[in-house]
């Protein structure tokens, strides 16, 4: 009943102080709101288990280019996952996948390409879901020879074939050759990742050091750490760098839990994220917590009487956390609809990573039971970190000093020791995390205002590839290219088509090992490598590109002429840097133990950023070979036109369809947004980081001038004798700008130095970070010198306009 009586009392001062109670309540919904939101981002992207038995124990095995700093799935070979199988101790179940892969179906009327997995049987089986008809793949199925299976997902099943009831045992044509449908899986299975059917991952008896590419996926066995099994693997590729230099000096390899097949790169944004978190939650717990201090100094007299008319002290206390806790628990559901809103907007646009908006299983992008627990978690710290501190210092009251009228409250307020220590923390995380998610914010806007070199409007683009026994040889798959840009010729409004191997800011552009003619550039006994892309005779025309020196290709480089090849202005300027390149000869992998021939060099183009403008890959040089000289399995069709591209998808297929129905073109979008895409997660981040930026300057802004001015103010009768002894103004406003600026010394040093060390640590991932740190930490000083000298000047000056003895009866 007691409680139930302190409840409506504190309601009651509540309202009659709408003012603290509005303010407090917005600095907890705030802080709650982002440290949730980012606290949910890094969840899903960095520290999630699969909802698997043992979820916790799976792992990933990705590749790292060495070359690039950066790690990915399918970089890995067959001889690697061969050697890992052989070798493994540290493993209870160790399977492979084809991770990024797909599939063409082309059963109906036109074909359709979906997210597929070519998998070992046994990692469907350890997620211990069972098809929702038929039967799961088996180890049977993945014998060289055995009959051509494929496991539907419940999606294609739906959709593609119209849920019929008689599939299993149905035949489908799958990437040109007939598949046996064994079964469906339930709704929402989409392991490993987001697919949505699953081919037998077969393997021939003997395997070549360097073909195929594969993904290991394993579950640790019971007491084995992820460090054991990265010893492990260590070990498997220091051998193989020792037998196979040239394949593997440049690849490395790391275990990951397992959601790292996705982004293995993350530890540098999965810090962030932690650190984000926990400084967000200390400002906003500083700024509360000041607040709730300053309202338990106005309660200092009536808390008193109470004790004086037998109050015991947790009576005391207790009254003073109630207060606290209903400003908590109002700005913590205030917080959780902010929450709900940004987490929905943030999953909304990153579904616009995945082709068809399917993001990984294990990503839900909403008030999920983790994201709760954290919730709870948070409120609970905020209050008991500003309600408790408050309660403590109410509990300790000298009666006799406050009912006596001595001190004026000072035993709130406390010493000016403690703050000094409370405003220099604000500082120093204030520091870092302004120079930090401001240089973030800024680095990400140069990166997406990267120009790739060719030109973007009214370009349509499709993915094409080639599966199956009909284009086994370079001279079909080079007839069919040849047949496509025939009937795309007679499509009205088609100005161009061309072909590339790699479009503009493409993923995975392959990359290869080169010698020169005229000199030895082995380093250690290795080759250098950059980018090497596969091009249709009119690629640069269509796409505008100038040809700076030399020619382009044209129908005389085929097979039966000297092999040619195109280089771009930064590889010529920095290898021949005072003659010209036209006319030099270039090898490809020259130490390969095929034989490489000889490229001649007939044109020099400006720098093309054939890959994701990340990492500084944008840097990178390219080589570009003639399409009829090499003739890949994987290509993008390119069409100019006149206006929107968009309207020109259906002549776009149509074509595709003449030339074969069984090839399905995929990704069919305009060029512009295909560069724009490559940067989204990106831009994504941009973004984050911007609100993330706003909501710390208001807690840095509202926490450091409270803090400041209310410590001064505190310090009114201080002042006043001074005064009455005779200091100037000029003195008193001196000596508390210099209190002020020690303070933002110690802010600077401290937090403004490592926040700076925070940013660097990060360039590797984003050197455009660099760019941004100057202009940030200028910007962020600058604001900060302009705040806390001015929380310092405004409440003094206002002080030392007061008579002395007004100053000295001031409370």
């Amino acid at each position: 009943m007691n409680l139930l009586s302190d409840l409506k009392y504190a309601m009651r001062l509540l309202r009659k102080s709408p003012a603290f109670t509005l303010l407090s309540t917005l600095l907890v919904a705030v802080g709650l709101g982002i440290t949730l939101v980012v606290f949910n981002l890094a969840n899903n992207m960095y520290f999630k288990s699969p909802s698997f038995p043992n979820g916790d124990r799976y792992v990933s095995i990705v590749g790292v280019d060495k070359t690039m700093g950066l790690a990915a799935s399918d970089l890995l070979d067959n001889t690697i996952f061969q050697l890992i199988s052989d070798r493994n101790q540290s493993y209870q179940v160790l399977g492979a996948v084809r991770f990024w892969n797909s599939a063409t179906i082309s059963d109906g009327d036109s074909a359709q390409i979906f997210n597929a997995a070519a998998i070992t049987p046994q990692l469907l089986e350890l997620t211990g879901v069972n098809p929702l008809l038929g039967r799961s793949l088996s180890p049977e199925d993945s014998l060289t020879g055995a009959e051509a299976v494929v496991l539907l997902g419940h999606d294609v099943w739906q959709g593609y074939y119209n849920s019929r009831s008689d599939i299993v045992g149905q035949y489908s044509r799958i990437n040109g050759q007939q598949h046996t449908i064994i079964g469906v899986m339930p709704p929402g299975y989409t392991f490993p990742s987001h697919h949505e059917l699953w081919l037998p991952r077969q393997i021939a008896g003997s395997v070549q050091p360097g073909e195929g590419k594969t993904t290991p996926i394993a579950l640790l066995k019971e007491g084995v750490s992820l460090q054991q099994a990265q010893s492990e693997l260590n070990a498997i590729m220091a051998d193989l760098t020792e037998q196979y230099p040239q394949l593997y000096t440049n690849l490395g390899a790391k275990v990951v839990p397992y959601i790292g097949i996705y982004d293995a790169n993350g530890e540098v944004f999965g810090s962030l994220y932690l650190f984000l978190c926990f400084a967000i939650l200390l400002l906003a717990c500083i700024n509360v917590g000041s607040l709730i201090l300053v309202r338990a100094g106005e309660r200092t007299q009536e808390l008193a009487i109470r004790s004086s008319l037998g109050g015991t002290r947790w009576r005391i206390a207790r009254q003073a956390l109630i207060e606290p806790f209903l400003v908590c628990l109002g700005g913590g559901l205030l917080g959780l609809g902010l929450a709900h809103y940004g987490i929905k907007f943030l999953g909304l646009g990153w579904k616009g990573l995945f082709n068809g908006g399917n993001l990984p299983f294990w990503m839900d992008f909403s008030l999920d039971a983790d994201t709760l627990l954290a919730a709870v978690l948070i409120i609970t710290v905020i209050w008991l970190s500003a309600g408790g501190f408050s309660a403590w210092r109410v509990s300790r009251l000298d009666l006799n000093k406050v009912l006596g009228g001595f001190s004026k409250g000072s035993a709130i307020r406390g010493s000016s020791k403690f703050s000094a220590i409370v405003v220099s923390i604000e500082l120093i995380f204030s520091f870092q995390l302004l120079i930090i998610v401001g240089a973030m914010t800024l680095g990400f806007r140069i990166l997406l205002q990267t120009d790739y070199g060719v030109a973007r409007e009214n370009y349509l683009t499709a993915e094409i590839i080639l599966s199956g026994s009909a284009y086994q040889s370079s001279a079909a798959r080079y007839q069919y290219y040849q047949n496509l840009q025939q009937e795309l010729a007679l499509e009205s409004g088609i100005e161009y088509s061309t072909l590339t191997s790699t479009l503009p800011s493409g993923r995975g552009t392959p990359m290869t090992f080169f010698g020169l003619e005229d000199r030895d550039l082995r380093n250690n006994g290795l080759f250098p490598s950059q980018y090497l892309l596969s091009i249709a005779s009119n690629y640069f025309t269509a796409l505008e590109v100038p040809i700076l020196q030399g020619r382009s290709f044209n129908d005389a480089d085929n097979l039966d002429s000297t092999p040619v090849v195109i280089i771009d202005q930064t590889f010529a300027r920095s290898t021949w840097p005072d003659q010209s390149a036209l006319g030099k000869r270039i090898q490809l992998r020259p130490d390969s133990a095929e034989e490489s021939s000889w490229l001649t060099v007939i044109g020099v183009v400006p720098h093309i950023i054939n890959a994701q403008a990340v990492a500084g890959a944008g840097k990178l040089s390219s080589f570009y070979q003639p399409l009829a000289q090499v003739t890949p399995y994987y290509m993008k069709v390119v069409i100019k036109v006149p206006n929107d591209p968009n309207s020109y998808r259906a002549q776009l297929i149509s074509a595709s369809t003449r030339a074969d129905r069984d090839i399905a073109l995929r990704s069919i979008k305009p060029l512009d947004e295909v560069l724009d895409h490559s940067l989204l997660g990106q831009k994504l981040l941009s973004t984050e980081f911007m609100w993330v930026s706003w909501v710390v300057l208001v807690l840095a802004i509202t926490g450091i001038f409270g803090l400041i001015s209310r410590a001064v103010l505190s310090r009114t009768q201080e002042i006043g004798i001074r005064r009455a002894l005779g200091a100037s103004r000029s003195h008193i406003i001196g000596m508390y700008l210099g209190q002020a600026s020690l303070y933002l010394l110690i802010g600077l040093i401290v937090g403004g130095g490592t926040g700076v060390l925070f940013v660097y640590g990060g360039a590797s991932i984003l050197p455009e970070i660099l760019d941004a740190i100057a202009p940030i930490a200028i910007g962020v000083t600058t604001l900060l010198v302009i705040l806390v000298l001015g929380a310092s000047y405004l409440p003094v000056r206002r002080v030392i306009k007061m008579e002395p003895g007004t100053a000295l009866r001031y409370d």
